[in-house]
This record gives structure tokens, C-alpha cells and sequence, in this order.
């Protein structure tokens, strides 16, 4: 149980930085035009411990992307804005509170009107994906 517990607190730490990043706003490209506007969460890929599979997830965060460089995540009562960056396939975030923890790093791929997220500041110890739909 303790360790099923460290997964859902480490998923949870996961979710939460991703919140942030540097004061650069770089559009990203998708088939529908960019990055900027609203993107929901509708599957993981979380393993805790066996083989992943993905999964569709209910009611899932939103993060929204703004033309400034500034995104918002509805869903996190705590921190839940910041600024964002994009170098090549490299999405990052950082937090807009001060007590927040370290910027997120996320490898991102974009296929038509959804993008897929892996942290890279931060190793899951098993398989660890995210996948947003654009609204």
C-alpha cells in the first residue's frame, strides 16, 4: 500500500509542475494552427508497476495557453498559473507562486488537435504519459 500511496503522490507532484515555465511564449504548431486556447486532459499512460495501457480520464484538468506566454490549469486550487516556453519538442513550465517547486520540463508530440506530454525534469519510475485534446 505504501507504495501505491509514493506513485499516486508522485502522479500528483507530476500533474502539479507542469504548471510552470520561463517568460518566453514560442506557439506551437499543430495541424489547427498553435498551442494557444484551452486543452483537456482525456488520457494516461501510468503504470504502477506492471505493463501500461492507456487509459481515458474523466472530467480531466484544463490547461489553457494564452498568446502572452501565460497559461492557467483548471483544476489545481494551488498554483495553477504560470508562464510557458517551447524549444523544439521541449514544452516548459514555470510556476507563477512563490512557493512553488522546481520548473517542469515536458517532451511534447502534437498530432492533429492533441498533444501528448512525458516529463523529462522529473524520471516516473515506471511509464508516465499524458494526452490533451484541444477545445
Amino acid at each position: 500500500m505504501h507504495y501505491l500511496k509514493n506513485i499516486e503522490n508522485g502522479f500528483i507532484f507530476l500533474l502539479v509542475l507542469m504548471l510552470g515555465s520561463a517568460c518566453h511564449q514560442t506557439e506551437i504548431p499543430t495541424s489547427d494552427g498553435s498551442l494557444i486556447g484551452a486543452w483537456q486532459l482525456v488520457e494516461q499512460k501510468v503504470s504502477i508497476g506492471g505493463p501500461a495501457e492507456w487509459t481515458k480520464v474523466r472530467k480531466g484538468n484544463v490547461y489553457v495557453f494564452s498568446k502572452d506566454g501565460r497559461w492557467e490549469n483548471r483544476g489545481f486550487e494551488s498554483c495553477g498559473q504560470g508562464t510557458y516556453e517551447l524549444k523544439g519538442d521541449a514544452l516548459k513550465f514555470e510556476f507563477g507562486c512563490s512557493d512553488a517547486l522546481a520548473d517542469m520540463v515536458y517532451d511534447c508530440q502534437f498530432e492533429g488537435r492533441e498533444f501528448t506530454i512525458y516529463p523529462t525534469s522529473v524520471r516516473c519510475v515506471e511509464e508516465c504519459l499524458y494526452r490533451y485534446r484541444k477545445l
